[in-house]
């Protein structure tokens, strides 16, 4: 109780000024009655008889012992009162600790436990009790004994002085759980350094999870470094013996067309279209491989400036459709202008191929806000919204009116080398929208889609207007 009674000073109870106050009272009160005989006596003394003195007397005891007994009482009271506030005190605080899965704690000059909190018992299987006066250095881990001590040191140095550590404190069965601590001196109401009042959370499982994060995204990584390795090496492999295929068929071709016949250059016409293919399939892989490798800082990139450039450049193609391409207002985000290009060229490039051979293809590229889903909560009665609108976001939408797709494939269409229609009515390998993917999470954001089979198709790509990444070398004005 009496080491308890240090933590429940500052929770002391007001009712004994109180109780003071009546006890200067009474004594004034007392006091005043014993001047006042005194100066009746005095006044009276030649009057004075030995019966009227003996009476006074009598009555100046009687009085004192009144008064001594009042006083007796009232002290008795005081302590009364003062045990009882102490008591109620220690019963609020401990109700209030006793719950808790923090481990509260009062630690003295030297390093000995001078409280502990009912807590300590679930997380280190300690008695509080039982630990009293015992020294809390020899429960911290040899490597982190100095730090601690430090940190002691500097918070009896200082009354304004706060730490925050890890330290590895040792549990009852022997084992070390790692504990997150914040602590300041702790003193009583004269200002007398009593010790350091600390308070610590064990956050043990929340470092082995971190650990095991750390492991798996190690392995991640160098499992994505060894894909990427491998794609690149392997299609710098294929490069040498498909050239020999091509360069052979093109001098058969040229020098035994004749002597073939038709089915002799129609064998050559396939392996040459083969070997073609597989030149695109290579030079598409490794695109993708160097989406995450083959980079650029992140900088303000004009999205409309982007757009135009890619429509100039696809202009054949528009006219070999008749379609037209509608630019809207883009904005300017940190992005990698050379992926974005990319991003815009794929998704407006195939927006113009897959269109209907009976209809004139139309591709309308623009920027959207981010509509609010309505979703929220309340936190301290303010709602907060959990999907509204991010400021830090932009939407672009490019939309088509050709062939679409049938959404139960959408997952489907952003896997390399996933193809929803046969070479012989659309070119291509099935990497170009993997692309996109990559290139779009590669920059904070995500890409989706929504189409039904012959009403076309609005693809979706939301991206940060502002990188956090500390590669953006330039600032928007």
């Amino acid at each position: 109780m009496q080491n308890q009674n240090l933590v429940t000073q500052e929770f002391s109870s007001l009712k004994v000024p109180k109780n003071a106050y009546v006890l200067t009272s009474d004594i004034f009160l007392y006091s005043g009655a014993v001047l006042g005989i005194g100066l009746l006596v005095y006044e009276t003394r030649a009057f004075w008889s030995p019966t009227l003195a003996v009476s006074a007397i009598i009555t100046v005891g009687f009085i004192s012992l009144i008064f001594a007994r009042q006083l007796s009482a009232l002290k008795s009271k005081m302590e009364l009162v003062n045990k009882v506030s102490a008591e109620k005190s220690e019963l609020k605080f401990n109700n209030l600790i006793k719950d808790s899965s923090d481990v509260s704690a009062i630690f003295s000059v030297d390093g000995r436990i001078i409280f502990l909190s009912p807590s300590v018992r679930n997380i280190l299987g300690y008695s509080p009790r039982a630990a009293i006066g015992m020294q809390s250095f020899d429960f911290i881990h040899p490597e982190d004994v100095e730090m601690v001590k430090e940190a002691y040191r500097n918070a009896f140095a200082d009354a304004d002085y706060v730490f925050k550590h890890e330290f590895r404190y040792k549990h009852l069965n022997g084992s070390w759980r790692v504990l997150e601590g914040v602590g300041r001196q702790y003193a009583d109401e004269n200002g007398e350094v009593l010790g350091v009042l600390h308070n610590s959370r064990d956050i043990t499982d929340r470092k082995l999870a971190e650990k095991q994060l750390r492991g798996y995204t190690y392995k991640l990584e160098k499992s994505n470094r060894e894909l990427q390795e491998f794609a690149y090496v392997a299609s710098h492999d294929l490069q040498e013996p498909l050239r020999k295929v091509q360069a052979f068929g093109d001098r058969l071709e040229k020098k035994c067309a004749a002597d073939l016949g038709d089915e002799g250059r129609d064998y050559i016409f396939r392996m040459r279209s083969a070997a073609s293919r597989m030149q695109n399939l290579i030079d598409d892989l490794l695109t993708f491989s160097r989406v995450s490798t083959k980079t650029q800082p992140f900088q303000p990139v004009d999205l409309k400036k982007i757009a135009d450039e890619v429509v100039s450049d696809l202009e054949v193609r528009i006219e070999q459709t008749g379609g037209r391409v509608v630019i809207g207002e883009l904005p300017t985000i940190d992005a990698d202008p050379l992926q974005m290009r990319q991003l815009l060229q794929n998704l407006i490039g195939n927006a113009l191929k897959f269109h209907r051979s009976d209809v004139v293809p139309v591709v309308k590229v623009f920027a959207e806000t981010i509509a609010p889903t309505g979703a929220s909560f309340f936190l301290d009665g303010e709602e907060i919204l959990t999907n509204g609108g991010d400021e830090n976001c932009c939407r672009i939408v490019i939309e088509d009116n050709g062939i679409g797709f049938d959404e139960k494939y959408l997952d489907r269409i952003f896997t390399v080398f996933q193809r929803l229609h046969g070479r012989a009515h659309y070119e291509g390998s099935g990497i170009g929208l993997a692309v996109c993917r990559k290139i779009a999470e590669r920059h904070g954001g995500q890409i989706t889609a929504a189409s039904k089979p012959g009403k076309g198709a609005t693809f979706y790509i939301d991206l940060p207007v502002a990188q956090e990444d500390s590669n953006v070398h330039e600032t928007r004005s």
